[in-house]
C-alpha cells in the first residue's frame, strides 16, 4: 500500500512536470503564493494534487517541492540552510497531514527535518549522498557557508528502483464467436 502511494505522488510529479510550462503560464489551476519569514512558497492545486514550490532566497537559490494529497504529503529534496529548514519544518506541519515521504536526489543536507518520513533515492542518488560527488559538494559547501549551512547529511531509508512493466494486451473481442444461437 505505501509503495502504491508512492507511486501515486511520484506519477503526480510526473504529471506536474510534464505540464510545468503550461502550469507555471497560468493555464493549470491557480496559483497561491504565500511569503514566510525568509523564503516563499508557491502553490499550485490541480485537484487532487496540490504541489508546493518552496523557494528558500538562500545565497544558492534553492527549491524545495512538496506534494500534498487529500492524506498526505510527500516532500522532494530538503533545505541547506538552518533557518530554511526550520521554516519549511513549519510550513509543512502547518498543513496538519503527515509527511510520508521524501525524495532526495542531491540535496541531501539538513539531516532527518522531516522525521519520521521515509527518505527515498535511486541506487546511483544513495551512492553519492552516502560516500560521493553529492556529498563532498555538501560538505565543501558547508565549509564555503559555515554557520548556518546544515552539513548533516540524511540517510536514504528505500532505494528506488524500476519494476517490472505490466502491459496490457488489447485484444478485440471477437463478437461473431460469442453469437447467442
Amino acid at each position: 500500500m505505501k509503495r502504491f502511494k508512492l507511486f501515486v505522488a511520484l506519477m503526480a510529479l510526473l504529471r506536474v512536470a510534464v505540464c510545468a510550462e503550461t502550469a507555471f503560464a497560468g493555464e493549470q489551476g491557480p496559483l497561491f503564493e504565500k511569503k514566510l519569514g525568509v523564503g516563499k512558497v508557491q502553490v499550485r492545486d490541480f485537484g487532487v494534487i496540490k504541489l508546493h514550490s518552496y523557494e528558500t532566497m538562500d545565497p544558492l537559490g534553492d527549491v524545495c517541492f512538496l506534494l500534498e494529497t487529500p492524506h498526505n504529503l510527500v516532500a522532494v529534496e530538503s533545505p541547506a540552510f538552518d533557518d530554511s529548514i526550520s521554516e519549511w519544518k513549519a510550513y509543512t506541519g502547518a498543513l496538519n497531514k503527515p509527511l510520508t515521504d521524501i525524495l532526495i536526489a542531491s540535496h541531501p543536507t539538513g539531516g532527518k527535518w522531516y522525521g519520521n518520513a521515509t527518505s527515498h533515492a535511486t541506487e546511483g542518488a544513495r551512492q553519492a549522498i552516502a560516500s560521493g560527488s553529492t556529498r563532498k559538494l555538501a560538505l565543501s559547501l558547508g565549509e564555503t557557508f559555515g554557520k548556518g549551512f546544515n552539513t548533516d547529511i540524511a540517510e536514504i531509508d528505500s532505494v528506488l528502483s524500476a519494476g517490472k512493466k505490466h502491459h496490457r494486451r488489447h485484444r478485440p473481442r471477437d463478437y461473431r464467436s460469442r453469437r447467442r444461437v
